[in-house]
């Protein structure tokens, strides 16, 4: 059995959200996102595209392989701080599902509140 990287999720757990590009030096962002795809985690981690590209079939792509959102970055840093600013701010009060120690979405135990709502079929 492979040793695991991170043998205790307390001390370090999944992150909250990833920040990608699409154009990086060793693996573009799409080979990232095409690599969080593939993993078990991917579905409670919202992976997030910063890119200088506005090429729709770049948006479409990135979304296709599982971006959560996509943000085409300021050409300043003042408006690259605010736009990074704006997603933390929205991603760290965003509820999550709760995930496993191999980061595996737990899932649900009842339909939850509001399925308690739902008329009888």
């Amino acid at each position: 059995m492979a040793k695991e990287n991170f043998p205790t999720r307390d001390r370090y757990p999944f992150p909250s959200v990833i920040l990608t590009d699409l154009k990086m030096p060793i693996v573009d962002g799409f080979a990232v996102l095409a690599h969080l795809k593939r993993r078990y985690f991917q579905a409670a981690v919202p992976a997030i595209v910063v890119s200088a590209s506005d090429d729709p079939d770049d948006i479409n792509r990135a979304y296709l392989c599982g971006a959560s959102a996509y943000f085409v970055k300021s050409p300043d840093f003042s408006g690259l701080e605010k736009l990074l600013k704006r997603i933390y701010e929205y991603w760290t009060i965003a509820e999550t599902p709760m995930v496993n120690s191999r980061g595996e979405v737990i899932g649900a135990h009842s339909h939850g509140k509001a399925g308690e709502h739902r008329p009888n079929s």
